[in-house]
């Protein structure tokens, strides 16, 4: 029993060490202008149908240029199991939260506008279709500075416990 007190009151007191743990301001402001850096000045709401052969794209681009909804051929045909069950919507995004061939596509349909031609990418087959686009500042960082901080906290707490 005493055993079973003594390592609780340690971890008692390793919790309360970690969550009292001061991150400087620069080490703050570093991680922020590190995630600044990977953000562009504009995103876009996209969505889009994978599949695994071209002839599959082809047949979804026809599909939808007859006239029937981008959301419902996702739905069908689309091997996404993350944007199929919402019609292949992808929501707002950076073009480098994508592989290069898919953000090239993306970026030319701006600010509107579905790909005429089946992409390939190593994940298969894609029609991509941009909805719409919007510009993206990054939040000041005396915003965003608490969020930093603590997120720093708990990849620290995880480093120690590792």
């Amino acid at each position: 029993m005493k055993k079973i007190q003594a390592l609780l009151l340690s971890a008692a007191f390793l919790l309360s060490a970690c969550s009292t743990t001061q991150i400087p301001e620069s080490e703050v402001r570093a991680e922020y202008e590190r995630i600044v850096s990977h953000m562009t000045d504009k995103e876009y709401n996209v969505r889009h149908i994978l599949v695994e052969h071209r002839w599959q794209a082809e047949v979804a681009l026809n599909r939808i240029k007859a006239g029937e909804s981008f959301g419902a051929v996702a739905r069908d045909v689309s091997k996404d199991p993350g944007s199929a069950p919402q019609g292949g919507e992808m929501g707002w995004n950076g073009p480098k939260n994508f592989i290069e061939e898919f953000s090239e596509v993306m970026v030319r349909l701006a600010p509107r506008g579905l790909n005429q031609e089946p992409v390939k990418t190593r994940f298969g087959w894609h029609i991509i279709e941009v909805t719409d686009t919007r510009k993206v500042q990054a939040p000041p960082f005396d915003e965003v500075k608490g969020q930093i901080e603590k997120r720093l906290k708990q990849k620290m707490d995880a480093a120690s416990k590792a």
